[in-house]
């Protein structure tokens, strides 16, 4: 049995070091005996398989006692990617942080990973992971994920508008993924707008004489672009 293959089944045969041995017994001139033997693999490539076939008697015709079969394995990848959002909702101005996972489930090992996450309007990119550039697409580099290994990406951002934003990313190999349905993740966030407010002080008299009376004024603003509803208060000292 070839190197990289797994003995599935074999009935009728035993293994042992590599060798399958089916024995058949007598075998009338015409007849023939039919063995099946199941095999599997997780790694792509071109698989060369040989049976051997041998009896007590002499055989006349030594050139078809053995016969090969080369068979193509093409490896496959199950590619998927999460994604969660924190904090959601968000204020305009803060940070947004994105958490990716990327999960390699096999049953190959996934080569040339890459991960495409595209900002939607309204954001600006404050960092990403070591081996991601660009903006708005960011592109990161994961390369090689062994079956049921995984990659944790982060990427933070700050909304600059109110209202919804979803940002997507996608996940890819360079191996036939048959599950298509979980290569990309989506997560949706809201984004509140956030009062800014300014105050100043101004005193008078400026110089004072002792016993004058001195004034303070303090005049507070709200530079948006929420509404403050409560009226400003004041508090002993």
């Amino acid at each position: 049995m070839p190197a990289g293959l797994t003995l599935i089944s074999a009935p009728g045969c035993v293994s042992g070091g590599g060798v399958i041995t089916c024995t058949v017994g007598s075998l009338a001139a015409g007849a023939s005996a039919v063995f099946n033997i199941g095999v599997s693999t997780n790694t792509g490539g071109v698989y060369a398989n040989t049976a051997y076939v041998s009896a007590a008697e002499l055989d006349d015709n030594a050139a078809n006692n053995s016969s090969s079969a080369s068979t193509t394995v093409t490896p496959l990848t199950d590619l998927a990617v999460s994604k969660s959002d924190a904090p959601d909702p968000v204020y305009v101005g803060q940070l947004l942080t994105y958490t990716l996972t990327v999960v390699n489930n096999g049953p190959s090992t996934a080569t040339g990973v890459t991960l495409t996450d595209t900002l939607p309007a309204g954001v600006t990119l404050a960092s990403a992971s070591a081996g991601c550039s660009g903006t708005p697409t960011i592109v990161c580099n994961i390369g090689t994920l062994n079956s049921g290994a995984n990659a944790v990406v982060t990427i933070a951002v700050s909304p600059t508008a109110v209202g919804s934003i979803t940002n997507t990313a996608i996940v890819a190999g360079s191996q036939t993924d048959p599950v298509a349905g979980n290569n990309s993740a989506s997560a949706s966030t809201t984004v509140l707008p956030v009062a800014d407010l300014a105050v100043s002080k101004s005193d008078a008299p400026d110089p004072v004489y002792v016993g004058q009376l001195l004034t303070y004024t303090l005049t507070v603003v709200n530079n948006g672009p929420l509404s403050r509803p409560s009226s400003p208060r004041c508090r002993p000292a």
